[in-house]
């Protein structure tokens, strides 16, 4: 027959053809007669268990489409093609490296349906769910993957699997209006900083000059310890010979120092009069010239319209890039006083830039492969300028380093934008770097846990975390240096909470033990005298919600071990949220949203959730 001898091998068909044709059919009429008579059900049997892992899917993430997850059959071969291990390791590069393009071939016959299809378009239920909200704040505004708010829709998701309640989403999966839960106080722009908009010409007035010195002093000993932005021996000889007065440049930097430092400041002068809510301290000091981007992210990241810091950050590394502050002078050039504080004022916008970023859910405005700049000098401010030359920028020997601390976050902001590229990054990307297959999200956490742990064991004994730390100065670096690690430890494995993988459990282990270890840490911070700062408010909000889902979970599988002790860690987080948002607006907005997450019926009358109910705060609350 034909059909047997197109079947057959060639060269064979012809001139064997009983052969091949008694060789054909004795394989295919045993298949069909074993198939007959055993009467076969396993097709039937397939789709039943097919039905309950639909099914199965359905209950675990009812804010998921299922269907469209599982989409069309697809082709598996190029999946199965994984590229070379990427090592991030910082013992082979100072930066951590960007994974290899060797995927470009896979990018370009990508299937248009995937099962991470729905995963990478996430952001646009969550910007609708937000823009139901009706709050000038997040409305029409982009938040990705490793976003507060996309926590905060997964965490939603699983409380009302687990408990019936959904918290400020109604059963279809539809955002109820934000007034159920929100402030008013956090939530909508104040009056001073919409009468700010409307000002054409700036206007510069001056602090009294013991308030200016207060402020400056504060400015230096709290803010500037963390981003360096400043030389305060240089900005202290200018505002001496009273360059604020007469120089618009330095005028704008004095006053927008003055608006930082008064976010830690209990003089009533620094609040705009009428304003019992201590929220507006700093803003009498206007923002003149986005030319001081750094100073004026780090102020508005406080106010109100904290978005505004994002776009003024892109600006000022476009600024930066513009200066070459981005590219290294060499080692046969000498370090100076303008190089450095270029480098400085580059390397501490691309420190918010990360962080900002990883909250967000957006991409990095720069790479680390884009700039190659050196570290900032570990070098205290007064040991610039010497009598001998060679002694410039040389720190005594034992003497611990102000920098230092700032060094090692810049490090831990490297480990971030890694994870941010890898785990977060859009399927395109994926592609396009090779990142598929079943192994490369294991190699990728194994490589960034060891990079963590490198980090951890690297820094100075005057960092190490200690309760008992004497310097008031490195106990507030130590607490954001570590609060900051928890927090980047809990982005690195965040992912494999809100999907099926087998990083799954380790993973809930790993967030789980960082969030209660960051709650402990702040609690004690919170009983020395907590400075509130920007990383300090992300790590407890975030470690909050890794409480609450790992509570939910345990729930759920009939594993409670002290619900009660696990819910006390929450409050922790509240109360320091409840600090920072004496003088921080994002404070009182995610710390809203943390009190509406934990608000089981079991706990409704602790008095930490009685927050949404309190009276507008006062002047006398404290520092903040």
């Amino acid at each position: 027959m034909n059909v047997d001898n197109e079947s057959s091998p060639s060269g064979s068909a012809n001139s064997q053809p009983e052969v091949s044709q008694k060789v054909k059919k004795r394989r295919l009429h045993g298949a069909c007669d074993v198939c007959r008579k055993r009467k076969s059900t396993y097709i039937q049997s397939l789709e039943e268990r097919l039905d309950r892992m639909e099914k199965f899917l359905h209950t675990v993430h009812p804010e998921k489409d299922i269907d469209h997850l599982i989409g069309e059959p697809e082709d598996d071969d190029d999946d199965m093609d994984t590229s070379a291990a990427v090592s991030i390791s910082p013992n082979s590069h100072p930066k951590f490296p960007s994974p290899s393009l060797s995927g470009t071939k896979r990018a370009a016959q990508a299937p248009s349906e995937d099962p991470s299809e729905a995963e990478d378009l996430a952001h646009i239920a969550l910007s609708e769910h937000l823009s139901q909200l009706s709050m000038e704040a997040v409305e029409d505004r982009f938040f990705g993957q490793s976003s507060g708010f996309m926590f905060v829709k997964h965490a939603v998701a699983v409380k009302t699997s687990v408990t019936g309640k959904g918290g400020p989403v109604k059963p279809s999966g539809e955002y109820l209006d934000g007034a159920c839960f929100r402030r008013p106080l956090y939530w909508d722009i104040r009056p001073w900083e919409k009468e700010f908009s409307t000002i054409r010409d700036p206007a510069y007035v001056f602090p009294d000059d013991d308030l200016l010195q207060s402020l400056v002093q504060i400015y230096f000993e709290l803010a500037n310890t963390l981003l360096p932005v400043l030389h305060r021996p240089t900005f202290m000889r200018s505002l001496a010979r009273g360059e604020h007065l007469w120089d618009p440049s330095f005028g704008m930097t004095v006053l927008l120092v003055c608006a930082v430092s008064s976010r830690y400041s209990d003089d009533p002068r620094v609040f705009t009069p009428g304003d019992d809510s201590g929220l507006s301290s700093g803003w009498k000091s206007t923002i003149h010239d986005l030319q001081y981007y750094t100073l004026a992210i780090i102020y508005l990241l406080g106010t109100s319209i904290p978005h505004a810091a994002w776009n003024i950050l892109g600006l000022g590394i476009r600024y930066a890039c513009e200066k070459g502050a981005h590219r290294r002078k060499g080692n046969a050039s000498k370090p100076t006083a303008e190089d450095e504080l270029l480098k400085r004022a580059f390397w501490c916008l691309i420190s918010i830039d990360r962080i900002m970023s990883s909250f967000l859910g957006r991409p990095c405005a720069i790479n680390d492969e884009d700039f190659d700049v050196e570290y900032p000098i570990e070098c205290d401010d007064e040991y610039w300028e010497t009598e001998d030359p060679e002694q410039a920028f040389k720190q005594p020997l034992g003497k611990p380093c102000i920098i230092t601390a700032f060094v090692c976050h810049l490090k831990m902001c490297e480990i971030l934008a890694f994870t941010l590229r890898t785990l977060y990054s859009t399927k395109k990307s994926k592609l396009l770097t090779g990142l598929i297959g079943n192994e490369w999200e294991s190699r990728i956490v194994a490589e960034l846990d060891s990079s963590m742990n490198q980090w951890k064991n690297s820094l100075p004994e005057f960092l190490r975390w200690t309760p008992n730390m004497k310097d008031p100065v490195f106990f507030h670096q130590s607490v954001c240096l570590h609060a900051t690690y928890y927090y980047v430890q809990m982005q690195i494995h965040r992912p494999f909470l809100t999907k099926i993988s087998p990083l799954s459990f380790p993973s809930l282990a790993m967030c789980t033990n960082a969030a209660r270890s960051c709650c402990h840490l702040l609690e004690v911070a919170l009983q020395k005298g907590l400075k509130p700062y920007p990383n300090i408010i992300m790590a407890a909000f975030v470690s909050g919600i890794v409480i609450l889902l790992n509570l939910w979970g345990s729930k759920r599988s009939g594993l409670i071990d002290d619900p009660a002790k696990e819910m006390a860690n929450v409050h922790k987080c509240l109360d320091v949220l409840k600090v920072c948002e004496k003088r921080w607006h994002i404070a009182g907005r995610v710390g809203d949203m943390l009190a509406e997450l934990a608000s089981l019926s079991d706990y409704d009358t602790r008095h930490h959730l009685a927050i949404r109910c309190q009276p507008l705060p006062t002047t006398s609350r404290g520092q903040g």
